[in-house]
């Protein structure tokens, strides 16, 4: 009898021993430890993956536009309006923004690119900008091309039919000096100045001039009040000049004789400012 239970307490004693509440304790505080040293990391790693993304998709669009380049030997313009019938046509651009209304909206820079199978759609696009990046003016039919508050240039706050072509979301921007606005005429311009088509030759630095750049991540910033809500302007180029005489309006400046008149980056005595004179032959 005795050694029956000799037996049975030797058998007890040899299975797994079991945690104690307090061995319990100690081990998650030890886990919860090394999570509160790892997690700053991983939020770097995914940061620095993000940044890497952003980028890759970068080098992508500029590796786009000098596909294009090599095919037109022209940067495509930062944005014009389609005409009457919804067509764009290159060889007419002084008359692209005659059509009252703009009823087709805009071709813009982006579409020259991914609309010939030069890059993707989503390379316009940043992951550390809410929704990729900044919605198209008129975003469409497809409600997650919206943004909250958002107004088309029709005064639509809902999906509709009326779209841009562009990229739907874009977190990046066109130097305007290199990819013009659609001011092509003085009667678009205002002014006594034009844009013209820049080809790589009337680069007097292109190895320090920015082509592409981010947009602020924040689509308000860039945005403009209309009726009851707010207009996208994702598709504006930055504007580099600062000229000596009429400021940042540079199609008010007088043309000299050379055809060269004291365009400069950034305001004399501000942060940007730099006196050097602009990028571009103008």
């Amino acid at each position: 009898m005795s050694n029956a239970t000799s037996s049975a307490d030797n058998t007890r004693n040899t299975g797994p021993r079991a945690f104690t509440l307090v061995e319990l304790m100690v081990v998650v505080a030890i886990i919860a430890l090394l999570i509160s040293i790892l997690l700053p990391s991983l939020a770097g790693a995914r940061l620095q993956a993000r940044a890497v993304k952003c980028a890759t998709n970068l080098s992508h669009v500029g590796t786009a536009v000098a596909t294009h380049m090599a095919e037109y030997n022209k940067y495509p313009v930062s944005y014009a309006y389609l005409d009457a019938r919804g067509n764009f046509d290159p060889s007419n651009l002084y008359s692209q923004d005659s059509v009252s209304g703009h009823p087709y909206g805009y071709i813009h820079w982006s579409y020259y690119l991914y609309g010939t199978g030069k890059v993707k759609d989503e390379s316009f696009q940043c992951p550390d900008f809410l929704h990729g990046g900044a919605p198209r003016t008129n975003p469409g039919p497809n409600p997650e091309d919206w943004e909250g508050g958002q107004v088309d240039d029709k005064g639509n706050s809902r999906p509709n039919p009326h779209v841009d072509q562009q990229a739907a979301r874009m977190a990046f921007t066109a130097n305007a000096a290199i990819m013009p606005r659609n001011k092509f005429s003085r009667l678009l311009s205002g002014g006594s100045r034009v844009n013209q088509l820049v080809t790589d030759a009337m680069l007097k630095r292109p190895s320090k001039t920015i082509l592409v750049t981010e947009l602020n991540n924040n689509w308000r910033a860039s945005a403009v009040q209309q009726g009851g809500g707010l207009l996208s302007k994702s598709h504006r180029p930055v504007n580099p000049f600062y000229h000596v005489s009429s400021g940042s309006n540079e199609y008010a400046a007088p043309v000299s004789a050379a055809g060269r008149s004291g365009f400069i980056y950034g305001e004399p005595g501000s942060a940007s400012g730099d006196g050097r004179s602009a990028a571009v032959e103008s």
